[in-house]
């Protein structure tokens, strides 16, 4: 690439042992309709043939840059592409997901058009030969910052860091955070939300996101794991105190993040960790309050809740009778 032309969109991949899906998503990448774009790929110690591919490609087009690394995580691979990033846009992109082909050209055009500096787009998640839509508002959604931010844009807002595009001024200096097993994403993206000018939130899905039956969702969760989030968002709580809107996304996400766990926990069988159910009970009590039809709680949600808080017996037995 030449050292005088700068990308408009850096492109970070991290990439750990995903030798089976990496070059689709690299093909995604280097065959979009918006060319001004570097690919930094990020081989977060693969022991399989990831760093290869990475390589091979590499010598292919001069867009794509390879970082190889020892294995420190998704989050420290994202930081270390964020360090080398030279590009006015930065953009995340996971090594088993694709893009269409105008995801870019979409985005950046959107982008502009309205002046946003953080924009997202919905995604489709793919499991086998099945497809459905997130994160898909049926009009554009804009907002003058997180402090205009409302229930509607929170109701589609992703908590992936993927399918959005960043300016670059906006999230320079902000990192993952390599303490974190969940909800780093989110925590980046309430970052950037916080310094956001404006937030634009788009109709068309160009995002392909891969959900795999051996991926960390589908297997038991550790204790780390399992309360990754509550920390995350309890830290969030005090760091954006004064930006109303911000609060109430939080205590939205503590409760239904509280009762993901408890439900985790009761169909996993995992017996070590009562504590942690304790806890998220307590969580949920706490927020009772918040908990209404007002604040975006389905009959569902708030059925669960009551549940969760007054009749656990019952509530385990649904839940293992579920299973």
């Amino acid at each position: 690439m030449n050292d005088q032309t700068k990308p408009k969109i850096s492109i970070i991949v991290p990439v750990f042992c995903t030798e089976k899906y990496l070059p689709d998503c690299i093909e995604s990448l280097i065959g979009q309709t918006y060319d001004n774009i570097e690919i930094i790929l990020v081989d977060d110690g693969s022991a399989d043939r990831s760093g290869e591919i990475c390589d091979r490609y590499a010598a292919l087009d001069e867009r794509i840059t390879v970082i190889h690394k020892e294995n420190g995580g998704v989050s420290s691979a994202r930081n270390i592409g964020l360090d080398r990033a030279r590009g006015e846009w930065i953009s995340f992109v996971d090594a088993d997901d694709t893009l269409e082909r105008d995801a870019y050209d979409y985005l950046i055009q959107n982008a502009e058009k309205r002046g946003a500096d953080l924009i997202q787009c919905p995604m489709f998640v793919d499991e086998g030969a099945k497809s459905s839509v997130m994160c898909a508002p049926e009009r554009e959604i804009s907002v003058n910052g997180a402090s205009e931010a409302n229930r509607e844009f929170f109701k589609y807002f992703s908590g992936g860091a993927c399918c959005k595009l960043f300016k670059r001024e906006t999230v320079d200096g902000i990192r993952f955070d390599t303490s974190l097993t969940i909800g780093e994403d989110m925590r980046y993206n309430v970052d950037a939300l916080a310094r956001s000018k404006c937030a634009l939130l788009c109709t068309e899905p160009k995002y392909h996101y891969l959900q795999r039956n051996s991926s960390a969702c589908n297997s038991v969760p550790t204790r780390d794991r399992l309360t990754s989030y509550d920390r995350m968002l309890s830290r969030a709580e005090i760091d954006f105190a004064d930006i109303k809107p911000l609060v109430y996304f939080v205590k939205s996400e503590k409760v239904k993040n509280a009762m993901h766990v408890c439900s985790q926990i009761v169909r996993f069988q995992i017996t070590d960790c009562n504590d942690v159910f304790e806890d998220m009970q307590k969580r949920i009590s706490e927020l009772k309050e918040f908990i209404t039809k007002e604040n975006g709680f389905t009959a569902k949600e708030r059925f669960k809740a009551r549940l969760i808080t007054r009749h656990t017996v019952i509530y385990k037995f649904l839940i293992r009778k579920k299973k």
